[in-house]
């Protein structure tokens, strides 16, 4: 028996909703990618300190020593607020640029050495020894190049984040004795002058 040509056409459209389900289900949108970022300064809470209890906040950090043969140390510290509270951070990198060279900083120290540390709401003459939260490592390239020197800090900017501080601070230092010639050693490093800016670069999932 055929079977009427009125029958066929309703039997084929369901056929088809069947096996495309319906038109539900589906992967859905594909996730967001990581977004980077680069944080600058926060110049308040930047600048440096010297070990005869000077700070200079709002200036371009030094690192090395003075003609007096006192030690400076570097501050460098960026508002992480911007980085969302559900966000997975992947990244984390100081990138600071060397804009000027003193001396021989790169002759008579050995390393150039970044720490995380809390600041006060000012940077002040007691930031110089206060005791650190971590030290992430040296930084590099360790020459006297004009140029960006970088540090991964990723654990100390998640350890920031999960304490809830809304800046991630470090100290920048050479390490080794300041020498006994009476002559300022020392590397200066740009604050927020395009091309020259020190900034944080982050990467996370949103």
């Amino acid at each position: 028996m055929r079977t009427p040509f009125a029958l066929i056409a309703p039997l084929t459209a369901l056929l088809f909703l069947t096996g495309c389900g319906g038109g539900g289900g589906g992967s859905g949108p594909n996730p967001p990618g990581p977004v980077t970022t680069d944080i600058p300064l926060d110049v308040t809470l930047s600048g440096f300190v010297s070990s005869a209890q000077n700070a200079a906040p709002g200036v371009p950090p030094q690192v090395g020593d003075l003609a007096d043969n006192s030690e400076v140390r570097g501050f460098f510290t960026f508002p992480i607020g911007s980085i969302p509270a559900t966000a997975t951070l992947q990244t984390a990198v100081l990138r600071v640029f060397q804009t000027s060279t003193v001396g021989t900083p790169y002759v008579d120290f050995t390393a150039l050495s970044v720490d995380s540390l809390v600041l006060g709401g000012t940077l002040d003459a007691a930031d110089f020894a206060a005791a650190p939260l971590s030290t992430a490592g040296p930084a590099s390239p360790f020459d006297a190049t004009l140029a960006v020197k970088t540090r991964s800090v990723l654990t100390q900017v998640a350890a920031d984040r999960m304490a809830g501080r809304v800046v991630s601070s470090f100290r920048v230092n050479f390490q080794g004795a300041p020498g006994a010639d009476l002559s300022g050693d020392r590397a200066t490093f740009g604050v927020s002058s395009p091309g020259t800016e020190s900034v944080l670069r982050v990467t996370y999932q949103p």
